[in-house]
């Protein structure tokens, strides 16, 4: 009798050991695994997870796969084994070896004799900068495409099933013990493990693992050369791989399931009874954000998140999968309350029994009021003693003060009191008395759930959230809503749970506090408060929102890629055990968070971003076309693009191995806009017409958590268009310019030979001008008459004064002709003045006593002044012809003045004449001629030598001279020669 019931006992522990389950994500064919016998995981530098079947390749991130086959290169379809170094992912097969390096696929096979396709890779390392692939045919050096093998040892030794590498020594586990080289020329048997069959070989900083079919594992301290060794009888299962996880946990695949081996050598099993799909294991991996990684031999890979969450279902013994409420008493006894099979206990010895009430469906509980455990059903208030086990139904019916005929909300007061809610009110319950709260004719619908602020009670509702005092109910403004939950923080702050969301009531106030942006995760199926966090159920998994008192609280979420058997979570199911863990229930079981437990649980990592192609106007290219520089993947580092090529088309692709679900992209362009954009779940960027400039490309992903990945960021440029450079627009700058100077030089040329012409023109005409000039300063008359009045003084023997007028006379005509000849038509004003003095002379001696004459030059120096010649003499001719001689009344006076002013040399020729308008009255044919041609010629002269010249010479006159009493007193002229063109 006693040997049977502790064998019961046993029984029963047993099955409370292994009644719970872990949530396994299971990824198979189904999801585009090309073949579900798993016998190699790696991870590359990408974050991307490659899974190698007996059926071909697979790259995976986190949602989808994406297959390699022959048709790209690979060697074959049976992969037998994965590594990944030098940016380069290395792959096994049966037969040689494939590898995959910025998307390029190369191959190497097998040299020497033997079946070849019967040489299976089964493990490929670097050693001593060689790579080596050990397979069940030898040791192989990869050389180019081909393996060259290295001599190992007999038969037995050349079977190598792994191979590591440790301080300058290789390690290979073979058919015949551990073989151990240092130079890959030598090999040695490990003899302290013996000969016996391994099937690994690996480790960890100075830890080595060897692994045996039939002999257990050893794990030897390199440094203290102390080996730990795990029995057969321990490890229950044959070994057939090993890994180290970066927390330094030793995992071990084999046929019957999965070992692991703690840091505290603690030994843990896995396999199909606490949830592993299959037993049937080939490979165990870790990724870089701790993930435990599955491979089996017949349903894919599975996803062991962490041992946090465990779940029980109908196949771990319990009688449902739907759990509404709970608790723990202080005998540690569980008691469950289901959707379809009434209260279920689990005992602390591991029992489970269904407990018979009149109903299946259980909405509240409440542990030990008046030394009872209290539930609310369908129908009725039920009380258990959990001593006895007796069970006592109260309905409405029996008891009007009884809050409807369903229960639904149990809130402990005291160790004898209670608040009961139900779908018709709420009521008090004390020392085995219920009361009724409010008046019959209050509304406040269904109540979910109670909580005290102070001595104010609030409740909540399908109808919103209410508070009672004095006897009555008030509906708090703004929480009209279906509402299951309230709960108080420590700062007082009151916390309501609905079907819109989660809220917070401060100071009289509602708001909203958003978990997610979607429905389900804002569908609050529960809350439960401890140690001030609030551990929130929804349709979207379970959320733990932390620092309560920030405006924006912590949210941490958790759901399937965490352990959580199923996202949906239901109404009021949770509670905290006494222990701390907290338990709730899903659509699919119920659900244990091992809150106080010293688990390593894997870092919710950040996604990833890889650029994984570029388009340009729409069409694949050449990337080395643009780029200098193309990156481990093939990808270019930077694109330099002509103006043409501005339609560019950026794909992406987001790995998140646990959280891909709903991964959302965001980007933003330096250069066009500098801000990010919405997020989106699109992976594909477009820039369609983008003007020249340098641009960055910042894009990021973003995962359903809110985490946000690394950016990936990629510069460019546009260039410009020829036109639109610089060196183009400077270059018609230039070509303009220089057609304008062309044009400018060529116009120039013609004015300047216009110019000349006319220059040449009046060149000739001046000299014509000069001549008539000189011919009127040598005109027939005055030649006439001064040869008369040379015959004069000869006739009366006046010899002095024959001679006199003969010599200057003769010296005038020189002074003329030199005047002629003269460079550039200009004289020194000496010599005008010399020779105006031999005109003066011989007029004077011609008309005695008629005239006087005066010549001041003001201190000038004449000799340096340039003037035209034959300027002045037509004005002093036309002062003695036209204004002296006709003056018989009084001796006539030639005055000829010149002065230097400020900025003209200015000559002044007055006479004391009759003046020229009397003049011009009396005017007679001989004398006419002689006054036209001088006053028109000289005029004439100077207008040609202003335009030849440029010069500003001026001629004022003649004008009459006339006092203050209007009587003419003579004639004026006045030349102004710019004192510029003298160059004095």
């Amino acid at each position: 009798m006693t040997k049977s019931l502790l064998f019961s006992i046993a029984v029963l522990l047993c099955a409370f050991s292994y009644g719970q389950k872990y949530s396994f994500v299971t990824y198979s064919t189904e999801q585009g695994l090309p073949q579900s016998q798993v016998t190699a995981i790696a991870q590359d530098n990408n974050g991307y997870l490659w899974v190698g079947t007996l059926g071909g390749l697979a790259k995976f991130n986190g949602n989808k796969f994406v297959t390699f086959s022959t048709d790209d290169g690979l060697l074959n379809h049976r992969i037998t084994t994965l590594a990944f170094f030098d940016n380069t992912l290395w792959v096994g097969h049966d037969g040689g070896i494939s590898f995959i390096k910025n998307n390029e696929v190369g191959t190497s096979t097998f040299v020497g004799t033997g079946n070849d396709r019967s040489r299976n890779v089964s493990k490929i390392i670097k050693f001593n900068n060689k790579i080596l692939i050990c397979s069940r045919g030898g040791l192989f050096e990869q050389r180019g495409d081909e393996l060259i093998k290295i001599p190992v040892g007999d038969e037995r030794q050349e079977f190598i099933r792994s191979a590591y590498g440790y301080e300058g020594k290789l390690y290979l586990a073979t058919k015949a013990g551990i073989i151990v080289s240092s130079d890959l020329k030598k090999f040695e048997l490990y003899e302290e493990l013996g000969e016996e069959s391994f099937s690994d070989v690996t480790g960890q900083g100075d830890k080595i693992v060897f692994s045996s079919f039939s002999q257990g594992v050893f794990i030897k301290n390199m440094t203290t050369s102390f080996t730990r060794y795990f029995t057969p009888e321990e490890l229950k299962y044959s070994i057939y791989g090993c890994y180290y996880d970066p927390a330094g946990n030793l995992w071990m695949s084999s046929l019957e399931g999965v070992v692991k081996i703690g840091v505290d050598e603690k030994l843990e099993f896995y396999n199909d009874s606490n949830g592993l799909p299959v037993n049937m294991i080939g490979c165990v991996f870790h990724d870089d954000a701790q993930n435990v990684w599955i491979g089996s031999l017949g349903k894919g890979i599975f996803r062991f998140p962490s041992a946090e969450f465990r779940y029980f279902d109908q196949t771990t013994g319990l009688p449902s999968d739907l759990y509404i409420t709970g608790l723990q008493d202080k005998f540690g006894d569980y008691y469950l309350g289901t959707f379809d099979k009434g209260i279920v206990k689990k005992s602390r010895t591991g029992e489970i029994t269904t407990l018979n009430i009149n109903e299946s469906t259980i909405w509240a509980s409440v542990e030990d009021v008046d030394g009872k455990h209290w539930f609310g059903t369908g129908r009725s208030l039920v009380s258990l003693d959990p001593i006895t086990g007796s069970l006592t139904e109260q309905t409405s019916e029996e008891n009007d003060q009884i809050p409807g005929f369903k229960i639904t909300a149990l809130f402990k007061v005291s160790k004898n009191a209670m608040y009961v809610g139900g779908n018709g009110g709420a009521a008090f319950y004390e020392n085995g008395e219920i009361t009724l709260l409010g008046g019959e004719d209050v509304e406040i619908g269904t109540i979910r759930d109670f909580e005290l602020l102070g001595e104010t009670l609030f409740c909540v509702s399908n109808l919103g959230m209410f508070k009672y005092e004095n006897g009555n109910f008030e509906l708090i403004p703004g929480s009209e809503m279906v509402a299951y939950s309230i709960e108080k923080d420590e700062n007082g702050i009151l916390w309501l749970g609905s079907e819109e969301g989660l809220y917070k009531y401060v100071d009289g106030t509602i708001k909203r506090v958003e978990l997610f942006d979607d429905p389900g995760s804002n569908f609050v199926a529960f809350m439960n408060l401890k140690d001030g966090q609030l551990f929130i159920g929804t349709n979207n998994g379970l959320f733990v929102v932390s620092n309560l008192y920030k405006s924006k609280p912590d949210i941490e979420r958790f759901g399937i890629g965490d352990g959580i058997i199923d996202l949906e979570t239901n109404l009021n199911s949770g509670f905290f055990d006494q222990k701390g863990d907290f338990w709730f229930g899903t659509a699919s079981g119920l659900v244990c968070y091992h809150l106080q437990r010293n688990f390593t649980r894997a870092p919710k990592p950040r996604p990833k971003v890889n650029m994984t192609s570029i388009l340009l106007n729409y069409e694949a290219f050449d990337y080395s076309k643009y780029s200098d520089e193309l990156s481990e993947t093939g990808m270019p580092n930077s694109l330099d693009l002509p103006y043409s090529k501005n339609n560019l088309i950026f794909e992406f692709d987001g790995v998140s191995l646990v959280h891909q679900k709903r991964l959302s992209y965001q980007f933003m362009l330096e250069g066009l806009r500098e801000e990010w954009s919405l997020p989106t779940e699109n992976n594909t960027i477009a820039f369609t017409s983008l003007p020249a400039g340098e641009y960055v490309l910042h894009v990021r992903a973003v995962d359903i958590d809110g985490r946000v990945s690394e950016e990936e960021v990629f510069p460019f440029v546009i260039n410009q268009a020829y036109y639109n450079t610089w060196w183009f627009i400077t270059l018609c700058i230039l070509v303009i310019v220089a057609i304008f100077i062309l044009i400018f030089r060529f116009r120039i040329k013609r004015l300047g030979e216009i110019n000349e012409r006319e220059k040449l023109e009046y060149k000739s005409r001046l000299l014509s001008l000069e001549q008539k000039s000189m011919n009127a300063s040598m005109n027939r008359h005055f030649i006439f008459n001064s040869l008369n009045s040379i015959q004069y003084f000869i006739n009366t023997q006046d010899r002095f004064s024959a001679n006199k007028y003969l010599t200057n006379f003769a010296q005038l005509i020189r002074k003329n002709l030199d005047s002629a000849t003269s460079e550039g038509n200009m004289v020194s004003l000496g010599e005008e003045l010399e020779r105006l003095e031999l005109y003066l002379s011989l007029e004077s001696m011609r008309f005695k006593d008629k005239f006087d004459y005066t010549i001041e030059t003001n201190g000038i120096d004449i000799e340096l002044v340039p003037i035209p010649p034959m300027m002045m003499q037509p004005f002093i001719e036309n002062s003695i012809i036209h204004g002296i001689l006709p003056n018989e009344e009084k001796k006539g006076l030639i005055t000829i003045d010149i002065r230097k002013g400020k900025e003209h040399l200015e000559i002044c020729i007055e006479d004391n004449g009759i003046g020229i308008n009397h003049s011009l009255s009396k005017k007679t044919q001989s004398t006419g001629d002689h006054r036209s041609q001088g006053m028109e010629i000289t005029s004439k002269r100077i207008e040609l030598i202003q335009i030849i010249s440029d010069s500003e010479i001026s001629l004022e006159g003649p004008e009459e001279i006339v006092d203050e009493n209007r009587l003419i007193n003579g004639t004026r002229v006045l030349i102004k020669i710019p004192l510029k063109d003298l160059e004095i």
